[in-house]
């Protein structure tokens, strides 16, 4: 199933590649937005209290903030993140997909949904927006980096991008890694990777595209 949904967010990004990116941009936010404000909304009234396991600054949460910031801002290299890091952080995320299920199914259906929609959004991009200096892409990573871990430090229910201090690595691999370098050491090279996902699919996804360009 999940490889189907991939090809299909594939295919609607390419059908859609010639559209008002701008329009595309501000339909798929108000989906994000919406479908988040509900998520908090719902898991707040059940739990009767704010749980910031839930707060939404992971990877695949940043074109809530990116899109906005973009629109106001007007610079490309907001662009360029999403579309290396939102297709990352849509493919892996069915590699492994227990971080997306949830005792309810509204939500699990929401978490598949959203990150479909987040290949959508890389690969839309991608056909639209001419590629920029990873480095810009790199600033943006890490000044996310950044905020991640202070709101991992304010609250330590928290665990923002997982590499809170105060919760062990439990991603598919790295967790096996954590064992024999540390958490520490762990976290690092998971955000090093992440670095490096993204510039492969930037450099991979420009040559097939420029490619498919030129033979059309």
């Amino acid at each position: 199933m999940e490889f189907t949904g991939i090809i299909i967010s594939l295919v609607l990004a390419y059908i859609l590649r010639n559209k008002d990116l701008n329009r595309i941009l501000k339909l798929l936010f108000l989906y994000f937005a919406f479908s988040e404000a509900f998520k908090q909304t719902v898991l707040f009234k059940l739990n009767g209290y704010y749980d910031f396991w839930y707060f939404p600054f992971q990877l695949c949460s940043l074109p809530l903030y990116l899109i906005p910031l973009y629109f106001l801002s007007k610079k490309k290299y907001f662009l360029n993140f999403l579309s290396d890091f939102c297709l990352l952080g849509g493919i892996c995320a069915f590699i492994d997909t227990s971080g997306m299920h949830y005792d309810f199914s509204i939500f699990s259906i929401n978490s598949y949904l959203w990150h479909y929609l987040l290949i959508v959004t890389g690969m839309v991009i991608k056909f639209d927006v001419k590629d920029e200096d990873f480095r810009y892409e790199m600033m943006v990573y890490l000044i996310s980096i950044v905020i991640a871990t202070v709101i991992n430090l304010l609250f330590q229910d928290a665990n923002m991008f997982y590499i809170s201090p105060y919760h062990r690595m439990n991603q598919l691999v790295f967790r096996d890694i954590s064992v024999y370098l540390g958490q520490n050491f762990t976290k690092l090279f998971y955000c090093f990777m992440q670095l490096t996902g993204a510039y492969f699919i930037n450099r991979l996804c420009n040559y097939f595209i420029l490619s498919i360009s030129s033979s059309l």
